[in-house]
């Protein structure tokens, strides 16, 4: 066998260490019960803000593409914004108390919320949603008229 000489090892070893390093830097997704999963970045603000700034983008998480058509961000119950590019931005007012989350609905997609998010003191927060193909079959209901 072929012994490599110094500055091939030097080459391979500087190249894994790179490979290794370039896969640490790859967002976790956060799981959720429906396959998909999101990412959270926060910016802290210094002083203290009266709006944080919520921001983000819909992928299909098969395919990495933004879903650009019906999708749904609510929060408790309330329509916040319908998508119609794959990216969201909208203001919130900084409140106390951890009871912040989002629910992300889009057809043929399965749903998505995240845990609790805390915004208070925070200036800006981007969250990317990664949604799972929904491969269960839609229920069709028939009305049927009694005579």
């Amino acid at each position: 066998m072929k012994k490599l000489n110094v500055p091939v090892k030097i080459i391979l070893i500087f190249c894994v260490i790179l490979c290794l390093g370039c896969a640490n830097t790859i967002k976790k997704l956060q799981p959720t019960a429906n396959k998909g999963g999101y990412t959270v970045n926060v910016i802290k603000s210094k002083t203290q803000t009266k709006e944080v700034i919520i921001t983000g983008t819909i992928f299909d998480l098969t395919t990495g593409k933004t879903i650009s058509e019906g999708v749904l961000i609510t929060h408790d119950c309330l329509k916040i914004k319908e998508i119609t590019d794959g990216k969201f931005s909208f203001n919130l007012n900084n409140m106390k108390g951890p009871d912040f989350f989002l629910t992300v609905v889009a057809v043929g997609y399965r749903t998505i919320e995240t845990s609790v998010i805390y915004i208070y003191d925070k200036k800006q927060i981007q969250i990317d949603f990664y949604l799972a193909t929904d491969d269960r079959p839609l229920i069709e209901c028939i009305e049927t008229k009694k005579n």
